[in-house]
């Protein structure tokens, strides 16, 4: 599988222009990383000028109406291919990328960014893709650029300051039936609940629960 991503990131680098160049352009961004006493651990803060086309486009209701879904096929750049997952979700390369082997898996068919009955597509693409990948959503509220079309985002692991922290983060153990754990994580950022399973359909019901 590792193989025929990057054969699938590499053949679609070589035949897009823009996302070749937002690609490339991400050895160009400027980082750091800010620290407070009120934080366990440090922000990172990322300058990325090619994002701009992404975090800056309009997500109010009349505004998706007025617009085309970008991430339905039939409107998609002439240039981006798809590489099937399975009947309901399909890799797509990210055009205007925030970490390295930036992916979006969009739903193939067009419904709305809602993780209630998609957790369990979550599950199965973090399954699909190599170790070295990591899975993650943005909500409709929360800054994806399409609210309109479910999908997630992917990318090469060490990006993201969770990932990282996560071990040394406090947590409190709520929920701990076979197969699955369920964590409140406090004073770190927003405050997270994590599920932790070896059983997806344990992981899938109490999600919903």
């Amino acid at each position: 599988m590792t193989d025929r991503i990057e054969s699938f990131f590499e053949a679609q680098l070589r035949e897009w222009a823009t996302a070749r160049n937002n690609h490339e352009a991400l050895t160009r961004v400027w980082s750091c990383e800010l620290t407070s006493t009120k934080l366990p651990t440090a922000l990172r803060v990322q300058c990325n000028p090619a994002r701009m086309a992404s975090t800056g486009a309009c997500i109010d209701k009349a505004s998706i109406a007025a617009r085309p879904c970008f991430l339905c096929s039939a409107n998609r750049p002439s240039e981006q291919r798809s590489m099937a997952l399975n009947e309901e979700m399909e890799w797509l390369v990210n055009p205007y990328p925030i970490l390295q082997g930036h992916l979006t898996i969009a739903s193939t068919t067009h419904r709305p960014q809602c993780i209630a009955e998609a957790y369990n597509a979550l599950i199965q693409t973090t399954k699909a893709l190599p170790e070295e990948y990591i899975v993650f959503y943005n909500g409709p509220k929360c800054g994806a650029s399409a609210p309109d079309h479910m999908h997630f985002q992917g990318g090469n692991k060490g990006f993201l300051p969770v990932e990282y922290n996560y071990n040394a983060l406090e947590k409190t153990l709520l929920v701990n039936k076979e197969g699955v754990k369920v964590y409140s994580v406090e004073n770190y950022m927003r405050g997270i609940m994590a599920i932790e399973a070896t059983d997806k359909a344990a992981a899938v019901a109490q999600f919903r629960k």
